[in-house]
């Protein structure tokens, strides 16, 4: 039954890569300011329907920010985008080095997606999230800069709040749990540079997957962005608890 499973399931994703790449070509502006909420809807649609193809069920606590935010968020895995991409529109700040990526890179910069590039992270940031937020699409970033395997948060890179810190712009922070029983699934973390597909492969043999997204209290502007990177931890780390604690 699990080759079966992988094997549909497989089947199912590569047609829906696929089809994403077409939608990309017939619907989605190349200029993501351009991008309307009929096509926020059709990419949450499709978000949502990757979730669905790899039995991923998904539980929301806490409420998010009613307008556009700078949303920061631990991370577990990739499917950390499905997930929070699935639940509200949203555009991801990611490394430059995600847009290289085949099909997937293309799906990802045509879906709004924001790169940093190496050695001109702020700079660049600051102008893509800058135009994002004044065009009202909630920015997300992962300021732990890389993966974990969920059990704790890793310190948050002050420098990816300097991208706000001398605007008025709401900072949310939210947390990120896959939970089995009262501990991380020990498949879903994607870490020690473990290839793409490998992981990919060990995930959709799975039956089903549980993942949990927990807003909490926006934090207030205090241009500091060194002090709003702890608070922004803190926020994390105490969801994370109450998340495993469910």
């Amino acid at each position: 039954m699990k080759i079966v499973r992988t094997f549909y399931r497989l089947v199912f994703l590569s047609a829906h890569l696929l089809l994403g790449a077409a939608l990309c070509v017939l619907l989605l502006p190349k200029d993501r300011q351009k991008t309307g909420n009929f096509q926020k809807r059709v990419i949450r649609w499709w978000l949502q329907a990757c979730t669905r193809i790899m039995g991923l069920t998904i539980r929301v606590h806490g409420r998010p920010a009613p307008q556009a935010a700078y949303l920061v968020s631990n991370h577990v895995s990739w499917l950390d985008v499905l997930v929070i991409g699935s639940i509200r529109p949203v555009c991801f700040l990611a490394k430059s080095e995600i847009s290289q990526w085949p099909l997937i890179g293309y799906l990802a910069r045509r879906a709004g997606t924001l790169f940093i590039k190496r050695g001109q992270g702020v700079q660049s940031a600051t102008r893509a999230v800058t135009d994002c937020l004044r065009h009202g699409h909630s920015v997300v970033v992962f300021p732990e800069g890389t993966t974990s395997d969920g059990s704790q948060v890793k310190p948050f890179y002050p420098r990816l709040f300097s991208v706000v810190e001398n605007h008025e712009t709401m900072v949310q922070p939210l947390a990120l749990g896959y939970p089995s029983g009262r501990a991380v699934h020990a498949g879903v973390p994607f870490v020690d540079e473990e290839p793409f597909l490998k992981n990919l492969f060990k995930l959709i043999a799975f039956k089903k997957l549980s993942a949990v997204i927990y807003y909490t209290e926006p934090l207030a502007q205090n241009g500091d962005r060194k002090k709003l990177a702890e608070q922004a931890r803190k926020q994390v780390s105490l969801a994370m608890e109450k998340i495993y604690s469910l």
